[in-house]
């Protein structure tokens, strides 16, 4: 479970940084 938090985490870091 937590490493399914840390990707979705990253996705949404990545989402916001290059607003893709």
């Amino acid at each position: 479970m937590f490493i399914i938090t840390i990707c979705v985490f990253i996705q949404i870091l990545v989402h916001f940084l290059c607003g893709c």
